[in-house]
This record gives structure tokens, sequence and C-alpha cells, in this order.
């Protein structure tokens, strides 16, 4: 009978949970952003050419704290948003003297990300300005040009006249008129909204997780989910060059079956004309038989089928045997171009075929990545990320003065007494919190420098400071581990970070110009510093990582840390951070320091990218 009950009241649950269901918004599968160096990389899209009466909605994580240009529209004045523009307001500038500023948030530049939502009206007096949910302040508004400049570009994302984003930007959306009215939705509370059906949207730009029709980044495109469709096939069939021409040349409809060149001259071969418009991005397939040649086979939009005309592309080169899949971007519009494969050299040779060769225009407005933008920039690190459970790491310890690396962890990050940080909380359930240790040569508490994203534990310059898990090593699961350790270093030489924290053995120490090996004790595979194995691998110098350790960087000095097949077993005390001895010891400052499982390389380097990206490091 108890059974029965538990059953019908657990049903009655499902059912009850069920009719009541919130029809709100339903959150997206967000994994990736977009991180801009803000010196000159941005998206070149094209989209929103008029001014009118939009909304735009957009995720941004920086701690730029100078000027930064979010997007414009050709120029500084045209259709262009800046973050911290005059004495740190953000700024909708639509014309010399019609702009509206808004009052200084710090969510502009605060480390953390932020949802906003900008109305951008025709009328300079209507537009707003919404943070996380939260509509802004209006600071001032200039009207004396009483309409806006006409936009003179597509929307560039990522600048705004010659200032440069810095930062991370994600789920960057294009709503057709005012949709302010669903601004808590597209919050959502700090997780990023499915947009797909929402009515008015223009353009949706995933910053890296989009996967049609094809995954971001491929040929350094960003793809609008607004429209994932092809456009119908524009090929019917291929003639040999007029006035280049292939020495031998045969072809079946879409097949080249045979294209033969020895002369030592141009050769080539056209399709049939097709429209092609400028900007625009075109899918390009073929199956290539490469059979013999002095150089690649250039596959390029041409306008005119003679062999060797003007471009209206980058070309793409190839002797890739099998399917080969390109997407191109005209340079040009042109109604008359042609799809051109032949040689690129006067002198080359070339034999090949190929078969199913297929244009299709890509729909939806794709971006292009600028020059210098490239796509290692889409980065693991979005709102509402927790790196470990998005990896599906379960952490053997995870601790961090600024973030929660764990979905279900709800408790605090830190306690503190005054100034002094007493507690680092354990964010893997195994409660192995990090706190302060008391020995007679430990004098002094870590110290509370910063806050919100810039927090961090300071290791005294002067005395001992340890942070101690009050766990042995032997007490962590059998194996090898990996081990995560963000810190900047300062003071004097001869610093041991890690291990059972005394002088005696069992630890990882840096000393500058010291060519003794930084381990000491501990069985531990390869070192990394910010993900760059140093040399040595587990016969890393002291000097060595000294060297890595205190390169300075955009991080504001930290560096990560990574070890990586550390058998804590094999260290005899607690594990703690920092080490009880009046000469060796840890000065600095301290972020987060975590312990895995064993961890495949591209885990480990998932992990060390979401904490470079987090700190804002490129």
């Amino acid at each position: 009978m108890p059974k029965t009950a538990s059953v019908t009241s657990s049903l009655t649950r499902v059912l009850t949970q069920d009719l009541f269901k919130s029809t709100g918004p339903t959150a997206v599968s967000n994994s990736k952003s977009l991180a801009f160096d803000g010196s000159d990389q941005h998206l070149i899209t094209t989209a929103d050419s008029t001014l009118a009466t939009k909304t735009y909605s957009w995720w941004a994580q920086s701690a730029d704290t100078g000027v930064n240009g979010i997007f414009d529209h050709g120029a500084y004045n045209i259709g262009a948003f800046f973050f911290n523009y005059s004495s740190n307001k953000p700024l909708l500038y639509l014309e010399s003297n019609w702009f509206r500023y808004w009052n200084d948030t710090s969510c502009q530049d605060d480390g953390s990300w932020h949802h906003w939502l900008l109305l951008l009206h025709t009328n300079i007096s209507n537009c707003r300005l919404f943070c996380d949910g939260v509509e802004q302040t209006v600071q001032s508004t200039a009207t004396g040009a009483g309409a806006g400049t006409a936009y003179t570009t597509d929307l560039r994302i990522g600048r705004a006249g010659t200032n440069y984003f810095s930062g991370h930007l994600d789920e960057f959306a294009v709503f057709d008129g005012d949709k302010t009215g669903i601004v808590a939705d597209l919050y959502n509370s700090g997780v990023p909204t499915n947009l797909a059906s929402t009515a008015g949207l223009e353009h949706w730009w995933r910053m890296g997780d989009a996967t049609e029709p094809a995954a971001d980044g491929t040929n350094d495109l960003i793809f609008d989910q607004t429209d994932k469709t092809l456009g119908s096939e524009v090929l019917t069939g291929f003639t040999n060059g007029s006035t280049y021409p292939f020495d031998t040349f045969a072809s079946s409809g879409t097949s080249i079956t045979s294209a033969i060149e020895t002369s030592g001259n141009w050769g080539g071969c056209a399709s049939n004309s097709f429209s092609i418009t400028s900007g625009e991005v075109y899918k390009v397939t073929f199956n290539l038989t490469y059979n013999s040649g002095t150089n690649t086979l250039r596959v390029v939009f041409a306008d005119n089928a003679n062999g060797a005309a003007t471009q209206r592309c980058a070309p793409y080169y190839t002797n890739t045997n099998g399917v080969n899949t390109v997407y191109v971007k005209a340079t040009a519009t042109d109604s008359n171009a042609h799809l051109q494969l032949g040689t690129w050299n006067s002198s080359d040779s070339i034999d090949f075929s190929a078969s199913n060769i297929s244009v299709k225009k890509v729909n939806g407005a794709t971006a292009t990545m600028s020059t210098n933008m490239a796509p290692g920039d889409i980065v693991q690190y979005t709102p509402n990320s927790y790196i470990l459970s998005d990896l599906g790491i379960t952490p053997d310890l995870a601790v961090s003065m600024t973030r929660k690396l764990v979905s279900d962890y709800s408790g605090s990050l830190y306690a503190t007494s005054g100034s002094d940080v007493t507690t680092i909380y354990d964010q893997s359930g195994n409660s192995r919190n990090l706190t302060n240790w008391d020995n007679e040569l430990v004098l002094d508490d870590t110290e509370l420098s910063g806050s919100g994203n810039s927090a961090r534990a300071v290791f005294n310059t002067s005395s001992s400071t340890v942070l101690t898990t009050s766990t042995a090593g032997s007490a962590f699961a059998a194996g090898n581990h990996d081990v995560f350790i963000v810190f900047d270093p300062v003071g004097s030489n001869k610093q041991i970070i890690f291990g059972r924290g005394s002088h005696g053995g069992d630890f990882l120490a840096m000393d500058n110009g010291s060519n003794s090996n930084c381990i000491n004790g501990i069985t531990i595979g390869a070192v990394r510093v910010n993900d760059t194995v140093l040399t040595g691998a587990s016969h890393v110098s002291r000097d060595t990582l000294w060297d890595a350790m205190t390169i300075a960087g955009t991080m504001g000095g930290l560096n990560v840390l990574s070890l990586e097949d550390v058998d804590l077993s094999s260290i005899s005390g607690d594990i703690r951070l920092g080490v009880s001895h009046n000469t060796w010891k840890l000065e600095g400052s301290f972020a987060e320091f975590i312990i895995t499982p064993p961890l495949t390389d591209a885990e480990h380097s998932a992990v060390v990218e979401n904490i470079r990206a987090h700190y804002d490091a490129p």
C-alpha cells in the first residue's frame, strides 16, 4: 500500500507539473561565444542595410573600461552603439547631432556576462536600452539633426567606427520593430533563449554554436540561423575555356569527365552563367579525382568563360581527392558569373576529373570574420556556463573566487572576516573547502582583493600564507588526476605553489634562475602554463616554470598552471596551496583551484580555454 501511494503521488506530481508547465521562454543549447580582441576584429554581414526601427539583442562580456564599439552601419556616427563612450556612458549615435546617452553602468565592463536589448527607433527620443531586463536611465539626448544618417554599410558587429570591441559576444539578434515587450523573455533570468520561433526575428548569429548549413567558423563564417537553407542549384553544365582552354576537355552535365593541361599555358573551363550578389555566400561542392599535376586545382567565381577571367571571390585551391566543400563569398555583384576550374599559373600542368559539381546560395545573412579573425576565436565560454558541468566533468575539488564551476552548486563562493578570506568553498560536493592554515610559520591569512570577476585571495608578500584543503592526498580517488591553478605570482623568488605545504618534499616549486626540477616527490605528467606544455614535461626546471608563470598577459597577470596525471596519493600530507617555510612561500593573487579525474587532451584544453576567456584573455 505505501508503495502504491508513492507511485500515485509521483504520477500526480508529474501530471500537475505538466498541466501547469510554464509557456515562457525556452533555453537554447549554448556552449560557444566569439572573442574580439579590441584591435581590428569584427563581423561583416549583409543584413540590416536601411535605417529603420529595429530591436537588437545580444549577450556581452567585457572588462574593457575604454570606448568599446558594439556595432555600426558604416561609421562611428551611423547606426552605431558603444559601451563607455564619454564619461563611461553607453551611446547610440545616429547622426552628428542626433544621439542618446544612458547613465554609466558597471555591466559594460565588470567582466561578467550580461544581456543587452537596444530599441533603435527612427525617432531618437524613443530609443531605449535594457541590461539584464532592466531599462537603463537616459542621461541626455541630442535631437538637433532631426534625422539619422542613411546607413552606408550593412551591419558590422564588434566595431563602431574605428572603436573595436574587446571581450566576448554571443547570441546576437536583430528584430523588426519594437520588441521591448519581450525583454524579460530574452534575458530569461540569465539563460540565453531559443529565438527560433520569436515573432519579428530577422537575423540571429549564434557566435559559434550554429551547425547548419555548416558549423560556425567554417571558412571564417558565422551563419545566420533565421534561414539555414540553401538556394536552388545554379549549375547546368561546363564548357572549355574560350581563350585559355584545357588541351583535353570533356564534360557531361555538371560533371567534368576529363580536363588535361600540358602545354604550359593557362587552362580552364567554365560553367553556365549565373547571378551572384556581393557579400552573399555560396556553397560549392564537387567530388575531385586529381590524377596528376604540378600544382593545385584553382576553383573560383569568374566574370566570363575565357578560362582566366577576373575573380569574383577568393579562390579555393585543392588537390584533395574526394568530396570538397567550400563556402565562398562573392566580392562583386555580377549577373554573368561563372564557376571556373583550372590552373592558377601559366606554367602549370594538371590532369583531373570532377563529378557532382554544385553551387547553391546560402540563405540568410551569413556573417564573415574580418581579417585577423579566425575559427580559433570561437571559444567555449558563454552566459550561464559552468565549464565542468558543460563538459560532463565531475570534479574532485572545484573552488573559484569569481564564478560557479558546477551547475548544481548553489552556495557562496567564499567567506571573509574583514578583509581576510577565511574560506573558499568547494563546489564539488566533497566539502574540500580551502581555508587558512594555522601554523607557527604561517603568519597571515589570505587577504581579499577586488570583488566580482576581479575577486582574488592574496597570499602575503612579506610572510607565509597557506590555503589548505584539509584533505590528505590518499583521500582522493585512486589513479591520476588533472590539476588547474589560476594564479598571479609576485614578489621574490622561491615559491612553492602546490603540494603538502612543507618545504620537506611533495611539492611543485618555481625559482628564478634555478635549474632544479620544479617537481619534488610528486608523480606528475606534463606541466602546462596557459595550455602550452613546458619543455621537458615532468622534468621542467624551476626557472622555466618561473618564466612561464610571470609573463604578464591580458588576464591581469593571472596565468593558468595545469598539471596532467598527478598522483595525489604520492602527497603524504594534506594538499595545500603555499608552504609553511620562512624562505619558500607563495606570493601573489589566487583565483581558482580545480582537481578532476584524468581528462583527454581536448577536455584539458577546453577547461584552460574557458578559464582564459573568463578572465578576458584573447
